[in-house]
């Protein structure tokens, strides 16, 4: 089996195969535009299939038929981006899977104007964690309960995050060997988080 940058080191996928027989069907200028389109799709645009399907009526393609290139040229560019893979390569591999080199050259250029703005888009979108908008504490101890035990101190947080332009709180209560250990716990992430 051969191995692909484009598909992070792996074979490649038997669909997208398939549709690159239906990509080297169409017009060359037309890829071009139809990358372009699926890059502005990637990036949060919407893509307006009628004119997909004006574009792609010469090769007379069923509406399926139209989904699937817009999903091979997703996978194509998404992974190119993701895996960091230069136009050269772009190209290499594109043609290695039978597509004509200059919808080869038309991908990779279209894909080389937006590689560094797609790479960022997809850092954002990875691994997203709420922003952190308050912490409250305080320890309780209570001397004898109603069943007349004598309590350890406790220590209740109260921790309010952003989390899509939505504030939520959570409050929760941990008793003295619990928080030592939530305590001994974030002192070594945070030793871990300063080496990096």
């Amino acid at each position: 089996k051969m191995r692909f940058k484009l598909c992070g080191d792996l074979d490649a996928p038997e669909w997208l195969l398939r549709e690159i027989t239906v990509l080297a069907k169409m017009p060359n200028l037309r890829i071009k535009v139809l990358t372009g389109m699926v890059i502005k799709h990637i990036l949060g645009q919407t893509i307006d299939f009628a004119k997909v399907a004006k574009m792609t009526s010469a090769v007379e393609l069923d509406t399926s038929e139209v989904k699937a290139l817009i999903a091979a040229l997703t996978f194509i560019v998404s992974n190119s981006a993701k895996y960091n893979v230069e136009d050269d390569v772009i190209r290499n591999e594109l043609q290695q899977f039978g597509l004509p080199k200059e919808h080869c050259d038309s991908i990779a250029k279209s894909f080389g104007g937006a590689k560094d703005v797609l790479q960022e888009h997809f850092t954002e979108q990875t691994f997203v964690l709420p922003k952190l908008v308050s912490i409250d504490w305080k320890v309780n101890y209570i001397l004898r309960n109603d069943k007349g035990e004598v309590n350890s101190p406790s220590v209740q947080l109260n921790i309010g995050y952003s989390d899509d332009n939505k504030e939520e709180k959570r409050a929760f209560e941990l008793d003295q060997d619990k928080f030592n250990v939530l305590l001994g716990e974030l002192k070594q992430a945070r030793a871990v988080m300063e080496n990096i």
